[in-house]
């Protein structure tokens, strides 16, 4: 039966002021059915019973809260129920009182520790959040009591002043009511709360209260050193004037600790975009070896070296040079920043129509548009500038012609994922690059997944799982595998933004397109599909 036939019991038990029959009327109701059909079924019986039956649910709450029985779905239906129904014009009238009797309740419910969070959701769905005068002043005090209580374990109480969930319950009253404790409480039971295990708990309470409140906030976590934390609070609060030089201090010595750890992705992401650590940071890249991504680094920067310093990078550059896949000697290089050039390039990839084609894409960074698209043969590479030309009619009909021609042979790795991004990016392009594979690694109008054929075959002829499979696969990892040497990846995370882009990204990433058409070429191209 559905949550429908437990109404009559619901009615019933109200009639007859019933606390326990209504309880029970409250789980038949959600044994009967779902949460919003019970909540559907309890508001409806309170639209048509006689005056007071929200308040006598308020009752009914207390009593299930004091009892040991644990029926948080209860709970949560007796808690968000209000008044609405108890007055003409619904849940849209101005305010609702809580009045004498629900007053009562909240107090009661206030002084149980553990019951804050179900507190405030009995204050919001009577509507007496939004102003201290909605509230009678024995109401307001023990919900301060009780606030205070949750995040310091004070007057006595049994709560645990370490307690995490007391101190996002007296977040979460505190944000809901930000007037209900004076500055100086506030600012206790905000440090309380801001202990690190819940940042967005305390950002968000720290929102809603004064801005003084805010300042002490941020300098608290700055005093800390909690300087990633405190940043963040400022940017979100509005507060970088009172704080102008917090993002340096936080940026300098995160990347200060990157780079004692050798870590390179981490130590270019703080740099970029901060020019007054862009030569702490090329410095410190020179100085834990990685000679390609520092000198490129440098140049894009305008960051002076001496000739000490040039000269050792540049000879560590050269004597790692022959680590590493090359392309081949005749290979070409093409940067693709005009209509004119891209007129070229459709042509010279429809001269043959069996040919395999590699692609690949590079970012600025994670969540923005690829800012270029790099499509080779095996003689040829081209680097189209998506900023200039994303939005071309000339370059969507060069790569229609290629990437919508099956006998062309177009091969990625992660190649799907790469087209949608360019496609989602750059909507002109979308048909070029919309790529629906019906199953991973299938060919669909030619594009191939080499990532995904790797992972089949290492399934098919060595056994292992496809979790197994994947370990460790990486085009680099491939190049080596198929062709004897890996890639360099010291620039993968070099600015691909910056325009014109230098000689060694033009290799770079020519080599990040011109490698998959060499593997699949040479490993996989006879393979059936």
């Amino acid at each position: 039966m559905a949550a429908d036939g437990a109404a009559p019991a619901l009615a019933d038990s109200f009639g007859r002021r019933s606390v326990p029959d209504f309880l029970s009327a409250v789980q038949e109701a959600l044994r009967r059915g779902n949460f919003v059909g019970a909540q559907r079924q309890l508001r409806e019986v309170a639209s048509t019973a006689e005056p007071g039956f929200c308040h006598f649910a308020l009752r009914a709450l207390l009593e299930l809260e004091a009892s040991q029985e644990k029926s948080p779905q209860a709970v949560a239906l007796l808690a968000d129920l209000g008044a609405a129904s108890d007055v003409q014009g619904g849940p849209k009238a101005q305010q609702l009182a809580l009045g004498a009797e629900g007053e009562e309740v909240v107090t009661r419910l206030a002084g149980m520790p553990g019951h804050l969070k179900t507190v405030v959701k009995v204050v919001e769905a009577w509507r007496a959040c939004a102003a201290p005068v909605l509230l009678a002043a024995e109401t307001r005090e023990a919900l301060a009591r009780a606030v205070r209580r949750e995040a310091l374990g004070e007057l006595g109480a049994a709560a645990d002043p370490t307690s995490a969930t007391g101190h996002v319950a007296a977040a979460f009253a505190l944000t809901a009511m930000p007037w209900l404790l004076v500055e100086a409480a506030s600012r206790e039971v905000l440090a309380a709360v801001d202990d690190g295990s819940r940042d967005d708990v305390a950002e968000k309470l720290a929102a809603r209260l004064s801005r003084d409140v805010q300042i002490f906030f941020v300098e608290r976590r700055r005093s800390s050193e909690r300087l990633k934390a405190a940043a963040r609070a400022a940017k979100a609060l509005g507060l970088e004037g009172e704080f102008p030089t917090l993002d340096l201090e936080y940026r300098t010595k995160a990347l200060e600790n990157a780079l004692r750890h050798n870590v390179r992705e981490a130590a270019v992401g703080l740099t970029l975009g901060e020019p007054r650590l862009y030569r702490q940071c090329v410095e410190g890249l020179l100085c834990i070896e990685e000679a390609v991504l520092g000198l490129e680094l440098a140049g894009a920067w305008s960051v002076e070296l001496s000739a000490d310093v040039r000269n050792a990078a540049t000879a560590a550059v050269g004597a790692s040079a022959g680590r590493y896949l090359a392309p081949p000697e005749a290979f070409q290089i093409h940067v693709v920043d005009t209509e004119a050039a891209a007129h070229d390039m459709g042509r010279a990839l429809l001269a043959c129509p069996g040919a395999i084609l590699g692609f690949d894409a590079e970012w600025t960074s994670q969540g923005s548009p690829p800012c270029l698209l790099q499509v080779s043969t095996l003689e040829a590479a081209f680097l189209v500038d998506l900023p200039a030309l994303g939005s071309s009619e000339a370059l969507a009909g060069a790569l229609e012609g290629a990437f919508c021609e099956p006998r062309i042979v177009k091969v990625g790795f992660g190649g799907f994922e790469d087209l949608g991004k360019i496609g989602g990016g750059f909507p002109r392009l979308a048909r070029a690059c919309g790529v629906a594979p019906n199953r991973p690694g299938a060919r669909d109008n030619g594009v191939v997944d080499l990532q995904q054929l790797e992972v089949e075959r290492r399934v098919k002829e060595e056994g292992a799982s496809k979790k197994h499979a994947r370990e460790k696969l990486s085009l680099s990892s491939l190049a080596e595998q198929f062709l004897g040497l890996p890639l360099d990846k010291s620039l993968q995370l070099c600015d691909w933004g910056r325009r014109p882009i230098s000689a060694a990204q033009a290799r770079y990433a020519a080599l990040d397109a011109y490698a998959p058409a060499k593997i699949y070429a040479q490993a996989f191209a006879a393979a059936p599909p």
